[in-house]
């Protein structure tokens, strides 16, 4: 696997004014694979937030969405478990987080020049024999320069990466076109 350069990845990471909750997230690295809740890890959803600060924003709008309780899916599994009060990353399901930027209440979409420090997705849409439309498949904070922080997978560690080298390490394993959209936040 190609490397990144470790005096750009430096540079963009100093230059991120999230540079101290990612420090602390690269500094322990156990938060990403330990479970904080017995069956559940944080994933690159809860991390996000959590780098952002904006669980609770995640949780409100989930629930305004589903009022009827809404934070467990149909098999009884937590589709959100945003614990703030914990200090670390938590767990976010794909579509509390898919919901949460796209409302322009919380986000705007903005293109790649001048988004460091903006959330990056990945994403396809399934063709039309699929019933799955839209499918939001990874997220992580842009620094700049191509990089992006992420928590690989649920439970996995938090680092640096290459958007160019995450595209093509998916597109491998996928048939579909990954695209990649950025996304501010808005004033609250």
């Amino acid at each position: 696997m190609q490397q990144i350069d470790k005096e750009l990845k430096q540079r963009v990471l100093n230059q991120s004014r999230f540079r101290k909750s990612i420090s602390f997230l690269r500094n322990n690295q156990h938060l990403g694979t330990e479970a904080f809740t017995p069956g559940y890890q944080s994933n690159c959803f809860g991390t996000v937030a959590f780098v952002l600060k904006i669980e609770r924003e995640i949780e409100s709008n989930w629930r305004r969405l589903n009022p009827d309780g809404g934070l467990r899916d149909a098999m009884g599994n937590y589709c959100i478990l945003a614990l703030p009060s914990l200090q670390r990353p938590s767990y976010i399901g794909e579509l509390p987080f898919s919901e949460f930027i796209k409302d322009e209440s919380f986000c705007t979409r903005v293109e790649e020049y001048g988004a460091r420090d903006r959330i990056i997705t990945f994403s396809y849409v399934c063709n039309n024999t699929e019933a799955c439309g839209y499918h939001l498949r990874h997220a992580g904070i842009y620094l700049g320069e191509g990089l992006f922080f992420e928590q690989r997978n649920k439970g996995e560690e938090f680092g640096v990466n290459s958007v160019d080298l995450w595209i093509n390490s998916l597109s491998k394993n996928c048939v579909r076109p990954i695209n990649v959209e950025y996304f501010r936040l808005n004033p609250r």
